[in-house]
Order: C-alpha cells, then structure tokens, then sequence
C-alpha cells in the first residue's frame, strides 16, 4: 500500500528508466497472486490520523 499523510493527487509515472522497469516487474508479478495496489490519503488532526480517501491504482 502506499500511504500519503497529506492530499495528494494518484500517482504518475514521469519518467520509465530501468529501476522503472525492473520494480513494474516485481509489481506485476506480485498483482498476478493477488497483492493489489492501492493509494490511501489521510487526514491529521491534534486527535488523531483518519482515512479520507482511498482507490486502487494501476501503473502503466
């Protein structure tokens, strides 16, 4: 999972170099049994940390 403690808009590929490649392999192969990929923002507050949105993301 990836976690942002602030809003932040989904992620996006900038720049395909080759630790790009090799990490969307490991990626892939992990999404083939089942790991699913997912961006979580979350709110913070003096009394604590909440969700406050959360999707699944694919990287292209």
């Amino acid at each position: 999972m990836l976690s942002f403690v602030f809003k932040n808009p989904p992620v996006k590929v900038v720049e395909k170099n080759k630790k790009y490649y090799e990490m969307k392999k490991i990626v892939d192969e992990n999404i083939t049994k089942g790991v699913e990929m997912r961006q979580t923002n979350f709110k913070t507050d003096p009394v604590g940390v909440m969700p406050e949105k959360y999707f699944k993301i694919e990287i292209k």
